[in-house]
């Protein structure tokens, strides 16, 4: 028997759950409307089960559902829930899991609803005078306010320059399937509980959502098999590209009508926002990713992108419908008609029917053009008949048309101002794509290179003696010929296939690959590698004295050391004469990576804090002091601990050197189909960055500067102590392999990377070897989770004791943006923990006493963040979280606990597939009750 199809039972009275529910999320303080939502669900999952009589649905129903007011306010009921629990059979852990699941993941798209109709209301009261907060018009009437005069609040938009980077995610536990029928149901249930239907309107609605709630839970919430890299790129393109196409204009159309209302200035739109993709081009740790990978991942977004292009010419065509005289034609766009049609074959019969609606014929023209260009692309023959330049160019032909017919309402707003928008920022691409590898992998490639060549040991050369040996090799090194691939291994082999392809597709496109990502940059050696390779295969020329690329080298900083070390090593490198004059041909400009996971990993949360924004700082000082530009690229997590939370926080937070304009930030697999989801998400979440961007031009303060602040250093110091004595020690790491469900979460065919470097055996695999997002989710699946908080108590207990230091302490978060976006990360991270539930994983390990270092550790940090902000709760100054959490946590409890006794069968009984699909499901269902997967 499956999980989801019910074992049919006695007739017994099917007394609703639903009054349970309404009492106890009323007793939650839940919003009305969200209480609604929660409650319609689980009376449609209560119909749905009550009608096939399952007696799976009623132990679960009488033992639990019924109860869950009751147990959600006895602090010793969990004993008796374990107990209940534990007497299950493998039918009842395998529905309840379902059900729970459901309901979360269900819930997660209601509250969604909940936040877009919020903020939707927000907007309807808003006024001039009031804006809505954190949005576009808020950010230019603050730009106002502060007497900024229209010329240089233009020069602001100028230098703006942001770039969302999409990148897959290794433990993303939720199928597309199930996410698709989620925002069916949830989409019908906001009509059903709030549209205007009539009685019988309403009747059917409801029966359709019924049946899709049936189809969802009739869909298995596992996969089969890993997640292909094709499957992943098909997914991103997929959750982003209606969102993006709608919400990027729409964030202009608001930025002109805030230019015209407090400026009272005709904007003319330059688009600033751009987007980036890893996923099909990080191969850093990712086998799976070859060079045909990255073509693939190039061909799939552009057929992906073309394709909307051509449906808006169609609309366009029904859309530009005037009829216009030869004689008021205008000339450009008689000139560009007649070269179209000179070079493309466009039929004479449409030609003649279409001499009076010229735009038409400009639009068939078009397609006729973007048609090839599309088929040349699937047959991978790609040419150059049409491109982004053009394609632009043959839009703002049509706009001047309309503009030379003197009506200004055609050429104002509507479908072509739109597709311009969408063309400058999409081109012929969609995302430009970003390579990521390893620097390893670039000295393996050089050390087999010249041992071929030169019988030459390249991996055994000093740093000095590497540098010295790559200035000469760059000068006088013959390019790499394809014929020589054949002596190289297949790991060299396929390095040097990706900077061939590289090559090629920089030189047919430079939007289709705009950077190089080196990971693990540690020495000067390590970019100065990556330039001679891109030399070597074409990617680079040297001529005339000239460096010629598009192609920009980004080096990625993540241990605790090397952005301690960042500012000098890119310094360095600076001074290096050739890639000196290779920024400059870039445009005198340096992107830098900073990896907000590895950092957090190594050195917990107070001290990666501290090491991110001194580096941030250091970085801007040493670029600002040579005259190059800076862009920072923040290697954000989805979760907290990992960089993730309000990104607009984080950006108000910078340091005054970096509030330069130009940010790009990742926006990890587990969050895009959460901010990217649906059109007023997405348009939300772009316009609170774009806003905090504008702000922080004029808002920079000394109190973001961590030059000579002793204070924050020495929290930075002792967290890290307190962090490297427990956490990173073979104590800790026995705890954390036997306590939480990490050997599952390996195991678990949700991506194409493999959650580790090495096999999750606790004797092969390290500390190091394991990757910095597993490592969170399995913190997170245990609910300690410690990476976003542990060794912060110790170190503010210690400095307050020290010399009385709260009164500074308490100072220090009032003025410091750092200090006070750190306490208030802690504390969100510290009020999703709940360790009563902890405690039950740590009897899963021998090493059962380290949960008491790890509680004594969480009460000083309530101590201190109590004592610091004056707070009586972890989450006071967001109550509405504050009661999403209450709510949840004891119906999360139940998928723990499950969980736990899941685990436990796991040491104790026979393993069978049975029982690890069990597992993986309860791995799934504490994601969706945490809404993070690390």
């Amino acid at each position: 028997m499956t999980l989801w199809y019910p074992e049919k039972g006695k007739n017994q009275t099917t007394d609703s759950i639903t009054e349970s529910f309404v009492a106890y999320s009323a007793e939650k303080y839940l919003s009305p409307t969200l209480k609604e939502r929660i409650v319609e669900i689980t009376l449609l999952l209560d119909e749905i089960y009550s009608e096939v009589e399952s007696s799976q649905y009623e132990n679960l129903k009488y033992s639990v559902l019924k109860k869950v007011a009751d147990y959600s306010r006895r602090k010793d009921s969990l004993p008796e829930l374990r107990s209940i629990i534990n007497k299950w059979n493998s039918d009842n852990m395998e529905f309840s899991l379902r059900f729970f699941t459901t309901l979360f993941n269900l819930l997660n798209q209601a509250e969604l609803e909940e936040i877009n109709s919020i903020n939707q209301k927000r907007k309807n009261q808003s006024s001039i005078a009031n804006p809505l907060s954190d949005s576009i018009y808020e950010a230019v009437k603050y730009l106002k306010d502060r007497d900024v005069k229209v010329e240089d609040a233009i020069e602001i938009l100028k230098r703006l320059d942001v770039i969302p980077t999409f990148t897959a995610h290794p433990t993303e536990a939720r199928r597309q399937s199930l996410l698709e029928k989620q925002k069916i149901i949830i989409a019908d249930l906001e009509n059903y509980l709030f549209g205007h239907l009539g009685k019988l309107e309403k009747k059917a609605l409801r029966e359709k959502t019924k049946r899709s709630l049936v189809m969802l839970m009739l869909t298995d919430d596992l996969r089969t098999v890993n997640l292909t890299i094709e499957d992943e790129i098909k997914n991103t393109i997929y959750h982003c590209i209606e969102a993006l196409w709608y919400a990027v204009p729409e964030i202009y159309k608001d930025l002109k009508g805030a230019f015209l209302i407090y400026y009272e200035h005709d904007l003319e739109i330059n688009p600033f926002l751009h987007f980036r993709s890893w996923v099909g081009g990080d191969r850093d740790g990712n086998p799976n990713v070859k060079a045909t990978t990255t073509e693939y991942a190039i061909k799939s977004q552009r057929i992906a992108i073309l394709s909307k292009y051509r449906e808006s010419l169609d609309e366009l065509y029904k859309d530009l419908s005037l009829m216009i005289p030869e004689s008021l034609t205008d000339d450009r766009l008689i000139k560009s008609i007649d070269e179209d049609i000179k070079n493309n074959k466009i039929p004479k019969f449409i030609r003649d029917r279409l001499k009076n609606e010229p735009l038409r014929l400009k639009v068939i023209c078009m397609q006729t053009k973007l048609d090839s260009f599309m088929d040349s692309i699937s047959s991978d023959e790609v040419s150059d008949c049409y491109s982004s330049d053009s394609f632009i160019k043959d839009i703002e032909v049509l706009i001047g048309a309309l503009k030379s017919l003197v009506y200004p309402a055609l050429f104002k707003t509507g479908p072509l101002n739109d597709l311009l928008i969408r063309a400058k920022t999409f081109r012929f691409i969609l995302m430009s794509l970003d390579v990521r590898e390893h620097s390893d992998r670039h000295s393996d490639a050089l050390d087999e290179l010249f041992k071929v060549r030169k019988n030459l040991s390249y991996s055994l050369l000093s740093e000095n003696e590497k540098i010295s040996f790559i200035k000469k090799a760059i000068k006088e090194e013959k390019s790499i010929a394809i014929e020589e691939l054949t002596k190289f291994s297949d790991p060299v082999r396929e390095t040097l296939k990706t900077f061939f392809m590289i090559k090629d597709k920089c030189f047919d496109d430079p939007d289709t690959i705009r950077s190089y990502i080196v990971s693990m940059t540690h020495t000067t050696s390590d970019l100065l590698e990556v330039f001679l390779l891109l030399k070597m295969t074409g990617s680079v020329i040297l001529k005339g004295g000239k460096i010629i690329s598009y192609l920009d080298i980004i080096p990625l900083y993540e241990t605790i050391d090397d952005l301690s070390n960042a500012a000098n090593l890119i310094s360095d490198v600076l001074e290096e004469p050739l890639y000196n004059s290779y920024v400059k041909s870039r445009g005198v400009f340096q992107e830098i990576m900073l990896g907000y996971s590895d950092s957090n990993k190594d050195g917990g949360m107070g001290m990666a804090t501290f090491a991110l924004n001194t580096a941030q700082e250091s970085l801007a000082e040493v670029l600002s002091a040579k005259n190059i530009g800076l862009r920072l690229f923040h290697g954000r997590g989805g979760s907290v601990s990992r960089g993730g939370g309000r990104t607009n926080a984080a950006i108000l937070a910078l340091p005054p050197l970096c509030q330069n304009g130009r940010i790009r930030m990742t926006e990890q697999g587990e969050v895009i189909s959460y901010r990217y989801g649906s059109v007023p998400t997405a348009k939300r979440h772009l316009e609170q960055i774009i806003s905090a961007v504008i702000k922080g031009f004029i808002t920079k303060s000394d109190s973001q500067s961590l030059k000579g602040n002793n204070l924050l250093l020495s929290i930075a110091e002792q967290s890290q102590k307190t962090y490297k004595k427990f956490i990173l020690s073979d104590q800790c790491w026995e705890f954390f392999i036997n306590s939480s469900p990490i050997k599952h979460i390996s195991r678990l065919p949700i991506a194409s990377r493999p959650a580790s470097r090495k096999s999750l055996e606790t004797k092969r695999v390290d500390f190091d070897g394991l990757r910095a997002i597993p490592w969170v989710f399995s913190w997170v699946q245990t609910r300690y989770n410690i990476p976003g908080w542990f060794g912060l108590g110790t170190a503010l207990e210690t400095i307050s004791n020290k010399d009385n230091s709260i009164d500074a302490l308490q100072q220090l978060y009032l003025n410091s943006p750092i200090f006070n976006h750190l306490l208030n990360n802690m504390s969100f991270e510290m009020a999703r923990c709940r360790l009563d539930i902890s405690k039950l994983y740590s009897d899963l390990s021998a090493s059962a006493e380290f949960h008491k270092i790890i509680l004594l550790e969480y009460k000083r940090c309530l101590k201190m963040f109590k004592l610091i902000t004056g707070n009586k709760t972890l989450l006071e100054r967001n109550p509405v979280i504050e009661k999403s959490i209450k709510f949840r946590n004891p119906l999360a409890d139940i998928i723990n606990l499950i969980q736990l006794e899941l685990l436990n069968r796991w040491r104790d009984e026979k393993r069978t597939d049975r029982l690890q699909k069990s597992i993986f499901a309860s791995i799934n269902g504490v994601a969706a009750s945490m809404q993070t997967t690390g």
